[in-house]
């Protein structure tokens, strides 16, 4: 057994404890401590499961941590946009046009334009491209929020899900909890979330995925290496 841990848990909303209830339920029965920090209101407004965690567990905290909006957190969301919207240029999206378009509407025209430049449109020229992206924001210093939101924390794991929203402002619990120190993993929540949504842009420690496509997935179309990511099953089929 593990000693108990401070554990803090980054959702986009309470609805991911639809598919994470278990799992969190199950830290707590161990004993861990988890804080449960949402970037925004689910727009379900279902708060039952939450409501019955924090009844039932009193080691089980929430509250928002939404990002600032600083600049460089501007200046982030548009180099994330940006790559986001360059992944569904590469070939294997060539029929995807709904997730080209999807992505198309975060980014500025003048940013359309370089992407479609027939160099740009090769793969050499979109893997030139998304490295430029990704080493901009390796560069930009994560939000003083949330900087602050770990700290005063003081978790020893942080768990990020889903964080590859477009533009997602959950890579800057990646980024905080590498500045700090502490352990990251990503919690794939979905099915699909690898191979329809934004890209990974800062990898974290350790990737869980649900079963061996995911697994390929992470590696292939995330650029995750192979030792960093975990099969860990399906959380949201627990119960089953």
């Amino acid at each position: 057994d593990f000693p108990a841990m401070r554990i803090l848990f980054s959702m986009r909303h309470s609805g991911a404890l639809r598919n994470f209830a278990s799992t969190v339920e199950e830290l707590a029965r161990r004993g861990h401590r988890i804080h449960l920090t949402f970037m925004m209101q689910d727009k379900l407004r279902d708060e039952r499961l939450l409501r019955e965690l924090t009844s039932a567990y009193p080691g089980i905290t929430h509250g928002f941590g939404e990002a600032s909006r600083r600049p460089w957190l501007r200046l982030a969301r548009r180099i994330r946009s940006a790559a986001d919207y360059a992944r569904y240029r590469a070939p294997e999206y060539a029929s995807a046009t709904a997730l080209y378009d999807r992505a198309a509407a975060r980014v500025s025209p003048g940013m359309q334009r370089i992407v479609r430049l027939p160099l740009v449109r090769t793969r050499t020229g979109l893997r030139l491209l998304t490295r430029l992206l990704h080493a901009i924001e390796h560069a930009i210093p994560p939000d003083e929020g949330i900087v602050e939101l770990v700290a005063r924390e003081t978790p020893d794991v942080v768990l990020v899900t889903p964080l590859i929203e477009l533009g997602s402002d959950q890579v800057e619990y990646v980024k905080a909890a590498r500045a700090a120190g502490v352990p990251c993993g990503l919690c794939v929540h979905s099915w699909d979330n690898l191979t329809n949504k934004g890209l990974i842009h800062v990898i974290p420690d350790h990737v869980f995925v649900w079963n061996e496509a995911q697994r390929r997935e992470a590696v292939g179309l995330h650029h995750v290496p192979t030792e960093r990511v975990v099969v860990t099953g399906a959380p949201v089929y627990d119960q089953w």
